[in-house]
């Protein structure tokens, strides 16, 4: 295959951290369109159980209504409603929240749905990073197995995993069929900078990234959409990824995880600079 200019782990988080693109990456990303806010009908002093009920029937199909109760959601959560929300979330990554993060943000209904599903999933490390015990202990089974303190660096690791492969498709184009062009406008890139720095409380983010590209990173692949493909055959269905989606899919609901694919990438991952990774 041909040769790409391969950026390392710290340098990708580190502009990811900065915010700012580096030099091979396009040349701006594009403005989300200014959209006057919806002003969603949630009554003020819901109290968090009727919030994560509403948050249940509106999620996903109300995006700025979702946005509004995960705010509320993420100010009222204490000591003894955590567990109550931590559930709700858990129960929305699992049903809703189950496309991989580069198949959301190239095949995602709309901005706001893609920024919805990284404001889901970003609350949700949030919470499992200002717990350091079994306070969050859910009464469902999977929940347990995917989110427990035992457990959940699977889900912290298999996320991380996804914003790699996010950025090797945005900075590296031609290695991922420039699927992702356009793509990633300012509004997703700072939910996705919110997103690494949750994870970045639980666990180390360049040396974690460094140990998955050479235990878990596959050769990347045309993959079928998990949110367009239907019963037919569409062009538009497939993309580029180094993570396969419907092994995504089944770890959420099976909660448990098995390395599918060859170790293997398309460019050369040998001259990747491990000496200079550093913890952000």
């Amino acid at each position: 295959s041909a040769q790409h200019e391969v950026v390392s782990p710290d340098l990708l988080f580190e502009e990811l951290a900065s915010g700012n693109p580096i030099s091979n990456a396009p040349p701006t990303l594009p403005a989300v369109e200014n959209v006057p806010p919806e002003q969603p009908n949630i009554p003020q002093g819901s109290n968090v159980s009727d919030l994560c009920k509403r948050l249940l029937d509106a999620y996903p199909v109300s995006p700025r209504i979702c946005h509004e109760l995960l705010r509320r959601l993420e100010v009222s959560a204490s000591s003894s409603t955590e567990a109550l929300i931590f559930d709700t979330l858990c129960s929305l990554c699992q049903t809703h929240g189950d496309a991989t993060l580069l198949d959301m943000i190239i095949n995602g209904p709309s901005e706001q749905a893609k920024a919805l599903h990284l404001s889901l999933l970003a609350m949700t490390v949030n919470i499992i990073s200002k717990t350091t015990n079994d306070s969050l202990q859910s009464t469902k089974v999977l929940t347990q197995k995917l989110f427990s303190p035992s457990s959940q660096h699977l889900f912290l690791e298999e996320l991380l995993l996804q914003i790699t492969d996010v950025l090797y498709a945005h900075f590296l184009p031609n290695a991922w069929a420039s699927c992702a062009d356009g793509k990633l406008s300012s509004m997703l890139w700072r939910k996705l900078r919110s997103l690494t720095d949750a994870i970045g409380r639980v666990i180390p983010i360049v040396e974690t990234a460094s140990r998955l590209l050479v235990t878990s990173f596959t050769r990347q692949a045309w993959y079928r959409s998990t949110i367009k493909g239907g019963d037919s055959y569409v062009e538009d269905d497939i993309f580029v990824s180094s993570v396969d989606p419907q092994a995504y899919r089944t770890f959420l609901k099976a909660g448990e995880k098995s390395l599918i694919g060859e170790l293997k990438v398309n460019f050369p991952r040998r001259y990747f600079l491990f000496s200079n990774c550093c913890s952000l």
